[in-house]
C-alpha cells in the first residue's frame, strides 16, 4: 500500500507516493514520468540501503548541505548517474546511462561514441624486422 499525496488518480498526473513498503512494486521499480517516491529513513545507512534496493540504477540525486558528505554518499549509490543537490538531468557533454537492469553502455559525450563504432586492428608487414617489443599495428575505427 502507498499513499498518493498530490494529484488525481490519472496515470499521467503528477504524483508523490509515500508510505511505500518493501512489498509494494513501487519500492523496487524504475519509475518514469512525473512521479516521486518519497521515503523517510532514520539514518544515512538506511537511505543508501533504500536507494540500492532495486534491480535498476539509471539516475539518482543526493541533497545535502555538506558537499563532501554528499560525494561520499553518491559513491555508495549503485546508479549510472548520481547528482548532488540537483535532480537527474543530461547534457550532450555528459555520458548518459545506467547500471544493473537500467541499460548497457553509455550514450552522449566521448564515451557514447564508442557504443556506435567497431574497432579493428590491421597490421602491415614492416620494411625490416621489428625490434622485440615493438609493433606495426594501426587502429582503424569504422562507424556503424
Amino acid at each position: 500500500m502507498a499513499a498518493a499525496l498530490i494529484g488525481p488518480a490519472s496515470i499521467s498526473s503528477r504524483r508523490f507516493w509515500t508510505d511505500i513498503t518493501e512489498h509494494n512494486p513501487i519500492y523496487t521499480q524504475e519509475l518514469f514520468g512525473p512521479v516521486l517516491s518519497f521515503y523517510i529513513v532514520e539514518s544515512e545507512e538506511e537511505a543508501i540501503k533504500v536507494a540500492n534496493a532495486t534491480p535498476f540504477g539509471l539516475g539518482a540525486s543526493v541533497f545535502t548541505a555538506n558537499l563532501e558528505r554528499g560525494k561520499e554518499v553518491a559513491r555508495r549509490i549503485e546508479s549510472g548517474m548520481v547528482y548532488i543537490n540537483r535532480p537527474v538531468w543530461s547534457a550532450p557533454e555528459l555520458p548518459f546511462g545506467g547500471v544493473k537492469n537500467s541499460g548497457y553502455g553509455r550514450e552522449l559525450s566521448e564515451l557514447g561514441i564508442g557504443e556506435f563504432v567497431t574497432v579493428s586492428r590491421s597490421m602491415s608487414p614492416p620494411r625490416a624486422l621489428p625490434a622485440i617489443g615493438s609493433s606495426s599495428w594501426l587502429r582503424i575505427i569504422h562507424f556503424a
